[in-house]
């Protein structure tokens, strides 16, 4: 379990030079005039022995996210895409469009046929919409107005397959073209135990058993519907990995993320339900290359305000963390990508060169920042809506940003915003215990 030290001191005069976070930049250090009680120390250290151990299992970080996904689908179960996922339908609807796949699949025998069928109709019923970039989505409106973008060919396939018993799912990602990445929506279908990569949108189709033959094509980042399940997580293809996309554990106050879900390693760490108030700290092992990035980050949503540190194993190329706080390696620097909501202290790593805006925003709970020598450069706004953040400690020679982008030696009101009345802002390293003073 980490441990946690906090340390309480009463400093005199002259100690410490401070100023209130609401006064302006101008405004010359003042010298402290009454003692003053503090926290100076807190500790988030990890235990070594939590840390999820290499169990020898198959990893697909650095195969092509098409043979990735035809991978975990070759050891899914049966359940696998007897859900319509994310499709938005009403019972009406769905009733409606069932009328006419019933239709289009008379006569066939096999759900082969089944599926070649409805491919067909939809292909030769179902025309681009140019004009409408934002409509069309919905199966329904597909259906009735025979216009469509990808999204919508998507969810009509999607919705049609499973009127006539078949199995499948949406995939979101990307249509290659001319060496371009555009944003694309397309389905799987499983017919006759066979499982297809259907893009009809392009009229195109292929066996999911050979990803040569579209890997230079498609290329998926999310399925709309989870490949396992377990008592204790939900696990998915997503940001173009296998990883845990659902926490079921309530009652541990540590999670240790697997290493592997039937054989296969887990790479990505990204919950999108709330996770239990329980759960103080989080322990990845070497394995996981993602926690997700600024728009898909499910940990900065839904960490119920609880959790207090997230530890990285050593060993993770990819990933490093520091006092309970996660960052993406980038050589010898390191870039900000998680800070727990639920700590009061918040000790920023050495080799972080920049403190960029909202790198600490919204946050209820803390109430010291350190800001330790190696850091360069604060932006404005680094510090936003954080009522109870009382004590902000920077190097000597830190740089402030202006409000066109110059460096300066003092921060703006805009540096540190929405902080507690009182914060003050110490140059220096936060105390390490009790200090000596002669009177």
């Amino acid at each position: 379990m980490f441990t946690k030290k906090i340390v309480y001191l009463s400093l005199f005069a002259g100690l410490l030079a401070f100023v209130s976070c609401n006064n302006d930049e101008n405004v010359i250090l003042q010298q402290e005039t009454a003692a003053t009680k503090k926290i100076v120390l807190q500790g988030v250290e990890p235990s070594e022995g939590l840390f999820p151990e290499d169990d020898g299992s198959i990893s697909l970080a650095k195969q092509d996210p098409n043979v990735q996904l035809y991978y975990l689908l070759r050891h899914a179960d049966d359940t696998l895409g007897t859900s319509m996922g994310t499709v938005q339908i009403s019972t009406s609807e769905y009733n409606t469009i069932a009328k006419t796949v019933e239709t289009i699949v008379k006569g066939k025998t096999t759900e082969k046929q089944k599926y070649d069928a409805i491919f067909k109709w939809v292909v030769d019923n179902v025309k681009y919409d140019y004009e409408g970039a934002n409509i069309g989505q919905t199966a329904y409106y597909t259906f009735t107005n025979h216009l469509a973008n990808c999204q919508g060919y998507s969810n009509l396939m999607n919705v049609m397959t499973h009127c006539a018993g078949l199995r499948s799912f949406n995939v979101n990602g990307y249509l290659i073209y001319n060496g371009a990445y555009m944003g694309h929506a397309w389905g799987y279908v499983c017919a006759g135990g066979q499982w297809y990569v259907c893009d009809a949108t392009n009229n195109r189709q292929w066996s999911a058993s050979n990803p040569t033959n579209y890997k230079d094509k498609l290329c998926p980042q999310s399925t709309d519907v989870p490949i396992y399940n377990d008592d204790s997580f939900t696990y998915s293809f997503y940001n173009g990995g296998f990883g845990i996309t659902n926490v079921k554990v309530k009652n541990q106050s540590t999670l240790v993320v697997p290493f592997s879900k039937n054989g296969i390693q887990i790479n990505v760490f990204n919950p999108f339900n709330v996770l239990s108030t329980n759960i103080k700290e989080i322990y990845l092992g070497k394995n996981i290359t993602t926690i997700g990035d600024s728009y898909s980050l499910g940990l900065r949503i839904f960490d119920s305000k609880s959790l207090e540190a997230v530890h990285v194993d050593p060993q993770n190329e990819t990933l490093a963390s520091h006092k309970g706080i996660v960052y993406r390696r980038n050589g010898e620097e390191l870039q900000l990508l998680y800070i727990p909501t639920g700590t009061d202290y918040v000790e920023l790593s050495p080799k972080l060169y920049s403190v960029e805006k909202e790198t600490l925003s919204n946050n209820t709970n803390v109430n010291v920042l350190y800001i330790p020598e190696g850091v360069q450069v604060v932006e404005q706004y680094a510090v936003e809506n954080c009522p109870n953040l009382h004590f902000i400690y920077v190097p000597e020679n830190i740089k402030y940003c202006d409000d066109n982008g110059n460096l300066k030696d003092k921060y703006t009101s805009k540096t540190f915003s929405g902080v507690a009345g009182d914060c003050q802002i110490i140059k220096g390293p936060v105390p390490t215990g009790i200090v000596e003073v002669k009177l």
